[in-house]
């Protein structure tokens, strides 16, 4: 599969961002390691950060 640069460096933000977002979260004293997070936060940010980089 074949990306542009650009392309590349929205998939490289787009995973930095989640990956940030995501310890954000299980740094939460009540989040129960490797649980699922549901939180429709956590769910909009992944939707904004994918139009954001993705689109």
């Amino acid at each position: 599969m074949l990306h542009t640069q650009r392309c590349d460096e929205g998939i490289r933000q787009f995973f930095q961002e989640m990956y940030e977002t995501y310890i954000k979260y299980s740094m939460n004293p009540f989040y129960t390691i490797n649980s699922p997070i549901r939180s429709p936060a956590f769910e909009q940010k992944a939707a904004l950060y994918g139009r954001k980089y993705l689109v």
